[in-house]
């Protein structure tokens, strides 16, 4: 997690977006093993989708350097609540 968060700090955002990182250990047939969720915040759609990549572009290269096992990633968008 830490290192995740580094990397996201290296990635030198503007100031109105942000990245946050969440640890998910729960799948659809209980506990499994440790996922990332990574959350992209900002004003612009496009721009989103652009640091999205980009910060999972940078996380699952740094994991496989690592040798870490990837299993399946997806990358996928939620739907917002606004007030």
């Amino acid at each position: 997690m830490d290192k995740v968060k580094q990397i996201i700090e290296e990635m030198k955002l503007p100031a109105t977006y942000n990245v946050k990182v969440f640890k998910n250990v729960f799948s659809c047939c209980g506990t499994g093993g440790l996922d990332l969720i990574l959350e992209v915040v900002g004003p612009d759609k496009e721009i989103l989708k652009a640091i999205d990549l980009r910060a999972m572009s940078k996380v699952l290269e740094y994991c496989e350097e690592q040798g870490f096992g990837m299993g399946a990633h997806s990358i996928g968008t939620f739907e917002s609540i606004e007030k």
